[in-house]
């Protein structure tokens, strides 16, 4: 016994479960379970009407639409104290919100004109490589008995 024990520990990734006089859990659980433990799960995860094996109760189902008219009623004061503001404050930007607008229209158009040029030097840089190419070739068909 003592030998499992002692396997059991020294790899307890080799699926060897030691169980002494058959009660409470084994000494090496993640082997079998891949590390999730099934003793140690809270009582609060498994919830009736989850699908989980729970019935669900007429308690249950009273709880859970109180809780949802008190979700609704949040939302509905929400929302009317958000059209209430909106109502009090104009639709203008002030001063401040139309300059950041204005600086980062500008900073967009500094970024596209930078990438235009960024293009165009890229395609350059290509067609000076592809010419040198053509040359280099064109070089060694002169060289080569026969030509073309």
């Amino acid at each position: 016994m003592q030998d499992g024990v002692r396997i059991a520990r020294d790899n307890p990734d080799s699926g060897v479960v030691v169980r002494i006089a058959g009660e409470g859990r084994p000494w090496n659980p993640g082997a079998i379970t891949g590390g999730r433990v099934w003793g140690d799960i809270p009582d609060n995860s498994v919830q009736p009407g989850a699908g989980n094996g729970e019935p669900v109760t007429a308690e249950v189902l009273a709880q859970r639409q109180a809780e949802e008219a008190i979700r609704r009623e949040t939302e509905r004061r929400a929302d009317e104290i958000v059209r209430k503001m909106a109502e009090n404050k104009p639709d203008l930007p002030d001063g401040k919100t139309e300059q950041a607008v204005r600086e980062i229209a500008g900073q967009e158009r500094d970024r596209a004109a930078i990438t235009e040029r960024e293009a165009a030097l890229l395609e350059s840089v290509l067609r000076e490589s592809q010419r040198e190419r053509d040359m280099v070739r064109d070089l060694q068909k002169e060289k080569t008995l026969g030509g073309d």
